[in-house]
């Protein structure tokens, strides 16, 4: 049992201004209000398919081994001939390592199929594509990679084929935004569906029914005046040509 004495001393202790009371206050842990505040922002992304080229490439009159008088020859163990030029090592044409190159004469690749996702072309005019698309023997306006068409009085923008289809085509719309035309009154504009053959005069952003029916794609458009078809809308963003059309089945 504590004595009347340990009573007193452990009441003065408590009592005075350095106690453990005292010290137990300012011991006292304070919840802060400050936090960390993280912001999400939300946004889409559009994705654009664009168009898939397939080429092929003939070998054909590349002589390499069959049809060769000379190597190759079945039965003689002929793998070169008795001149400068051997059947692979060594030769400059053909069997290079490294260029694809298996027959002694080169041929340039020929288009395939042309695919476009949902039977929609679209055309963001880039550098490469521009090599592509644009039909340069018959193409007089001024392309401007990603930026600009301009045209002036009696000048043609005309592009190669632009697809492959199994079917025919029935009809198209070919889209451009009207706020990126500058005088396009002066311009008229020209789609045809078998490969240049016949081109029909079209509407923009209007569903147009092809008289002269095909399987091949081509734009064409024609200036009365000075025009200009910019590739980008008033915040920069690319802004492409656009076919959408339908086939016949």
């Amino acid at each position: 049992m504590a004595t009347q004495t340990s009573i007193n001393n452990l009441s003065n202790v408590l009592s005075s201004s350095g106690n453990v009371q005292g010290n137990l206050k300012t011991s006292t842990i304070t919840k802060s209000n400050t936090f960390s505040r993280i912001q999400i922002a939300n946004s889409t992304v559009n994705l654009m398919d664009m168009p898939e080229i397939r080429e092929t490439k003939s070998i054909a009159g590349d002589i390499l081994l069959w049809g060769n008088s000379v190597f190759g020859i079945w039965n003689s163990f002929k793998w070169g001939n008795s001149s400068s030029t051997s059947f692979v090592l060594g030769n400059s044409l053909a069997g290079v390592l490294g260029i694809s190159k298996l027959g002694s004469q080169s041929s340039s690749y020929q288009v395939r199929e042309i695919i476009n996702p949902n039977r929609i072309f679209r055309w963001l005019l880039s550098s490469a594509e521009n090599t592509y698309w644009v039909d340069t023997g018959n193409t007089t306006a001024t392309v401007t990679a990603s930026t600009s068409i301009a045209f002036t009085t009696g000048q043609i923008l005309q592009t190669n084929k632009l697809s492959t289809e199994y079917y025919n085509l029935s009809d198209a719309i070919f889209i451009i935004n009207g706020s990126n035309i500058t005088n396009s009154s002066n311009l008229t504009y020209y789609l045809s569906a078998d490969n240049g053959s016949n081109f029909e005069a079209v509407t923009l952003n209007t569903l147009h029914t092809f008289t002269n029916v095909g399987k091949n794609l081509i734009i064409k458009i024609v200036a009365s005046g000075n025009a200009t078809i910019s590739l980008k809308n008033s915040v920069g963003i690319r802004s492409p040509i656009a076919i959408d059309y339908e086939v016949t089945t």
